[in-house]
C-alpha cells in the first residue's frame, strides 16, 4: 500500500513537472541582492504557482544578453538602461518592468580625478553594456571621451586593478563595489552621471517582441510572479541574504549583502512607485539623449514598446468582429492616399511615406494585420481626386467638409490644430485681418477655403499646389501670407524659412485632422474609426515628437531632474566612537544632498515627485484647496551650450535658478525637472493666479542681464496647470507638458495654460 502510494506521488509529480512552462532569464551580473526579487520568486514557489519553471543564468564578460534574448537563447534579459541598442538602432525588445527607479551605476575614479574632462587619456574598466549604452556612456559622449583618446577595457573586470592603480576609473554600483572599497579603506572619487543631467533607472527586465507577442499570458505571469518576489524580498531581506549565501554560493559577507539590501530598498522607491513600474517618460528622455549623443541614427523612427495590460490590444490583437475579419481577409490590401508635401504630418520621399501619419499607418497595419499600400500622387489635389474616384480606400491627414462628405466618411480627429497665417518677418502682427486687401495663399482643395472666402471677401485667395510653393511666394513678397495649420507652418518655417518668415495671424477655426474612408465600404469605416478611438494621447504625442525634433530643438540636458543619491557607509561593530560621530554627521549632509540638485541647489526631480504626491493628497481631501503647477523650459538651450560651451550653460542655469528662488514664496516648491526644465509647485494657488505668476517670471527672465555674453536674450517657455481631484498626477503633468510644447510651438517666450 505504501509502495503504491509512493508510486502515485511520483507519477503525480512527474505529470505536474511536465505542465511547467520552461523559461530562462539572463542576469547582467553575478548573483547578489540586486536580483533578490527573482530569487525570492523562485525559492518561495511564486513561479511554480503560475506554472513556470525558471532557469537563472549568471553573467560573464563574454555574454551578449541582447543577442541571446533576440535569438531565443534566453527568454528574458536584464539591462541597466530602459532602451537597448543594436548597432545604432533600437533593438526590437519589449520593456516588461523596472525594479530600480534610480540607477546605482557610477564611475569610481582615482582621488585626483574629480571631473569627467580629466578622464581623457586615462584607462577605464567596465562591462560592455556599461561602457556603450548606459548613463556612463552618455556622460562619455557628452564630454568627448572615446576609445581613440582614452583606454577602455571591457574584457576584464577586477576591482583589485583599481585598488592597485592599474586603471584610473572603474564602473561600480553604489550598492556593491563601494562597500568593498570603504571596507578596505581605499580612497576614491565618484563621478555620477546624474550630476550631469543623465537620469536613468536600472534593473530593467525585457524580452523580445516576438516572445511578448506570441506568449503574452506567459509574459504577464512572469512579471506578476517576479513583482511578488520583489515584494517578499524587500520585506524579508535577511532570509534572502541567507539563501544567497547558502544556496547560490555568493562569496560576500552577510554584512555586505545586508548593506546592499538596504541600498536596493531605497533605489526601488516603493513610497513613490509600484514595484516594477515602467517610466515611459524616462524612456523618451533617454531616447533624446541617445540621439543627441550620436548613439542612435537621427533618421530612425523610434518608439520604445512597453508591456502592460494593454499590450495585446495596442500592438497585436486589436479587437475585430467576425465580419470585420472576413472583410479584411477578402480585401487583402488597403490603398492609402496622402498629401505628398505636408511636413511633418506626412510627406513622400523616394516613393515612401514619412511623417506623423507614417507612424500611425504602421501601427494600424500591425494591429489589423492587413497591408496598407501607398498610392503615389503628385500633390494634394490629385490625392483628393483619387479618393473621389475610389482609387484609394482611405486618405489620411484630412479634415471634413461638405463636399468631401459626398464620397468619404471621417474618423474622430487625430489632431486638432489652429489655422495660422505665415507672413514675412518685417510685416507687423495683424490685429484685424478683415482690413487686409492683398493676396493670400492657401493649398488647393483646402477644407477651409470656402469658409475663408465667405468670411473675408476682401482678400484675394491664391490657390497653390503645395505648401512649399506658397511659402516661397510669401518669401518673394508675391503674396502677403500663406494659410495652414500651426504644426505644419511652424515646423516648415523653422526648418526652411527661419530667417524670412514668421507667424502673423491666428484664425478662429481649427484643422481637425482625421482619416477619410471611402463611404461605400462601411465596415472599413468601422475598423478605422475604432483604431483611431483606441489610439491613446501618449502614443500620438510620441509619434509627433518623432517628427518635430527640429521644432523642439532639444537641449543637451534632456533628462529628468538631476539627483545625488545618499551613500550610507555601514558602521562596523568595532568602529571607534569618533568615526561613528563623524559618519552620522556625514549622513545628515548626504540626506540633504539626496533631495537637492547639485548644480542649482534646487529640489531635485525625486524630491519634487514627493511634494507632488503630498499636494495631490491635499487636493483630494479638501475641495476648496487649490494647487497649481508651472513647467518651465529655457528656450534654445542647446544653442547656448553649442555656442558658449557647457560650463557657460551651467552658469546660466544657476542664474535662472537664483532668479526663481528670489521671485517665489517660501511655501512654493522649486525644482529642477530635467536638464533645462524646471517645475514650480504653487500651493493655495488657482490656475488663473498661476498664469499671472508665470507671466511675471517670464518677464523677469526676459529682462535679466546674465553674466555670460549672449547675443540673444535668454527666455523661457511655460506650461501652466492645476492639480484636480478627477485627474491623476500623471494626467496633469501630461497636460502641462503638452501646454509647454504648444508654447514652444508658438515661438517660445510664451505661456500656455491647460484647458
Amino acid at each position: 500500500m505504501k509502495f503504491t502510494l509512493l508510486i502515485f506521488i511520483l507519477l503525480t509529480n512527474l505529470i505536474y513537472a511536465k505542465t511547467l512552462d520552461k523559461v530562462s532569464i539572463q542576469f547582467n551580473w553575478k548573483y547578489q541582492f540586486e536580483f533578490a526579487g527573482f530569487i525570492a520568486a523562485k525559492e518561495k514557489g511564486f513561479y511554480n504557482d503560475v506554472n513556470l519553471e525558471v532557469e537563472f543564468k549568471e553573467y560573464d564578460l563574454q555574454t551578449d544578453i541582447m543577442y541571446d534574448v533576440l535569438n531565443q537563447k534566453t527568454t528574458y534579459g536584464i539591462s541597466n538602461s530602459n532602451v537597448v541598442l543594436d548597432k545604432s538602432k533600437i533593438a526590437p525588445i519589449v520593456l516588461l518592468a523596472t525594479y530600480l527607479q534610480k540607477s546605482p551605476l557610477v564611475l569610481v575614479t582615482q582621488p585626483s580625478i574629480k571631473h569627467p574632462n580629466q578622464l581623457i587619456g586615462k584607462t577605464i574598466m567596465g562591462g560592455k553594456d556599461e561602457l556603450k549604452y548606459s548613463s556612463i556612456a552618455l556622460l562619455f559622449s557628452h564630454f568627448g571621451i572615446n576609445n581613440i583618446n582614452s583606454g577602455f577595457n571591457s574584457n576584464k573586470y577586477d576591482l583589485n586593478d583599481f585598488i592597485e592603480g592599474k586603471v584610473d576609473a572603474i564602473t561600480a554600483f553604489r550598492s556593491n563595489q563601494l562597500y568593498e572599497l570603504d571596507k578596505k579603506g581605499i580612497s576614491y572619487n565618484i563621478i555620477d552621471p546624474i550630476d550631469y543631467g543623465f537620469v536613468v533607472n536600472a534593473l530593467n527586465l525585457y524580452t523580445s517582441k516576438k516572445e511578448a507577442l506570441e506568449n503574452k499570458n506567459r509574459t504577464l505571469k512572469f512579471i506578476e510572479a517576479t513583482n511578488k518576489g520583489w515584494e517578499y524580498a524587500l520585506n524579508n531581506s535577511e532570509e534572502i541574504v541567507d539563501i544567497l549565501i547558502s544556496k547560490y554560493k555568493v562569496e560576500k559577507s552577510k554584512e555586505a549583502l545586508l548593506y546592499e539590501a538596504k541600498i536596493i530598498k531605497e533605489l526601488v522607491m516603493r513610497d513613490l512607485y509600484p514595484i516594477g513600474k515602467v517610466s515611459s517618460d524616462l524612456g523618451k528622455r533617454l531616447l533624446k539623449q541617445l540621439i543627441y549623443s550620436g548613439a542612435i541614427d537621427q533618421n530612425q523612427k523610434i518608439e520604445p514598446i512597453f508591456f502592460d495590460n494593454d499590450f495585446e490590444r495596442n500592438i497585436n490583437d486589436f479587437f475585430l468582429t467576425k465580419s470585420q475579419r472576413n472583410y479584411l481577409e477578402n480585401k487583402k490590401i488597403i490603398n492609402l492616399c496622402v498629401d505628398p508635401d505636408w511636413y511633418p504630418i506626412e510627406y513622400v520621399k523616394d516613393k515612401k511615406l514619412y511623417g506623423f501619419t507614417s507612424d500611425i499607418v504602421k501601427l494600424f497595419q500591425e494591429q489589423i494585420q492587413t497591408k496598407i499600400d501607398l498610392v503615389l500622387t503628385k500633390d494634394w489635389n490629385e490625392s483628393l481626386e483619387a479618393a473621389k474616384n475610389r482609387q484609394c480606400d482611405i486618405i489620411s491627414g484630412i479634415s471634413a467638409d461638405f463636399e468631401r462628405e459626398k464620397f468619404l466618411n471621417f474618423t474622430q480627429p487625430l489632431l486638432s490644430l489652429p489655422i495660422l497665417m505665415a507672413t514675412q518677418n518685417d510685416k507687423p502682427f495683424i490685429q484685424d485681418i478683415s482690413l487686409i486687401k492683398e493676396k493670400v495663399g492657401i493649398l488647393k482643395g483646402h477644407f477651409a477655403l470656402s469658409y475663408l472666402k465667405e468670411k473675408f471677401p476682401n482678400i484675394e485667395w491664391i490657390e497653390v499646389s503645395s505648401m512649399n510653393i506658397g511659402l516661397k511666394l510669401v518669401e518673394r513678397n508675391e503674396i502677403y501670407g500663406f494659410i495652414d495649420n500651426s504644426l505644419v507652418l511652424s515646423s516648415t518655417i523653422q526648418k526652411e524659412f527661419a530667417n524670412s518668415l514668421k507667424i502673423g495671424y491666428r484664425f478662429d477655426i481649427e484643422d481637425r485632422i482625421s482619416i477619410g474612408i471611402r463611404n461605400d465600404e462601411p465596415i472599413l469605416y468601422e475598423i478605422f474609426n475604432n483604431l483611431v478611438n483606441d489610439l491613446d494621447e501618449e502614443k500620438k504625442q510620441l509619434f509627433l515628437n518623432n517628427w518635430t525634433k527640429i521644432v523642439e530643438q532639444v537641449g543637451i540636458f534632456t533628462s529628468k531632474e538631476i539627483v545625488i543619491f545618499s551613500i550610507v557607509i555601514t558602521l562596523f561593530l568595532f568602529s571607534l566612537m569618533f568615526y561613528q560621530i563623524k559618519l552620522k554627521k556625514l549622513n545628515k549632509e548626504l540626506e540633504k544632498l539626496s533631495s537637492t540638485d547639485k548644480l542649482t541647489g534646487l529640489n531635485n526631480r525625486f524630491e519634487i515627485d514627493k511634494k507632488l504626491i503630498l499636494e495631490k493628497e491635499k487636493v483630494n481631501r479638501n475641495n476648496k484647496y487649490s494647487c497649481s503647477l508651472i513647467l518651465i523650459d529655457v528656450d534654445h538651450f542647446k544653442k547656448i551650450n553649442d555656442t558658449l560651451g557647457h560650463l557657460a550653460g551651467d552658469e546660466i542655469l544657476k542664474e535662472v535658478s537664483n532668479l526663481f528662488i528670489n521671485n517665489f514664496r517660501k511655501t512654493d516648491a522649486i525644482g529642477r525637472w530635467g536638464g533645462e526644465e524646471f517645475m514650480i509647485i504653487l500651493p493655495f494657488t488657482t490656475k488663473k493666479q498661476a498664469e499671472i505668476v508665470a507671466e511675471n517670471i517670464r518677464v523677469a527672465v526676459e529682462n535679466k542681464i546674465f553674466s555670460q555674453k549672449i547675443n540673444d536674450p535668454v527666455t523661457i517657455s511655460l506650461g501652466v496647470g492645476e492639480l484636480l481631484r478627477n485627474k491623476t498626477i500623471e494626467q496633469t503633468l501630461y497636460s502641462i507638458d503638452k501646454a509647454l510644447y504648444i508654447a514652444k510651438e508658438k515661438g517660445r517666450n510664451k505661456i500656455e495654460v491647460t484647458s
